[in-house]
């Protein structure tokens, strides 16, 4: 113990070890909230992809990348393709 303080094997006091310490959370949390506001919005960006993929815009149960008849009357019986009966493919 050196004037008062508790000492570690390299000399340095306790509190300046617990200084260090609060001082690389705030930089890693600093570090941390920049990385989110770079690069947080191309999840986002994948996000809205992801759901357009997944659209039924006519509501028919084939979801838009598949469906061959996008304007079929709401609970209208379709086929695979989208197309209810009597109604031609796009």
């Amino acid at each position: 113990m050196l004037g008062g303080y508790i000492m570690n094997k390299k000399g340095m006091a306790l509190w300046e070890i617990v200084i260090w310490a609060i001082i690389l959370l705030v930089v890693a949390a600093v570090v941390l909230f920049i990385f989110q506001k770079l690069f947080g919005s191309e999840s986002e960006v994948v996000g809205d992809e992801i759901a357009a993929l997944r659209t039924d815009t006519d509501k028919d149960g084939i979801i838009d990348k598949f469906d061959k008849c996008k304007d079929t009357p709401r609970d209208s019986d379709v086929d695979a393709r989208g197309c209810a009966p009597g109604q031609k493919p796009a």
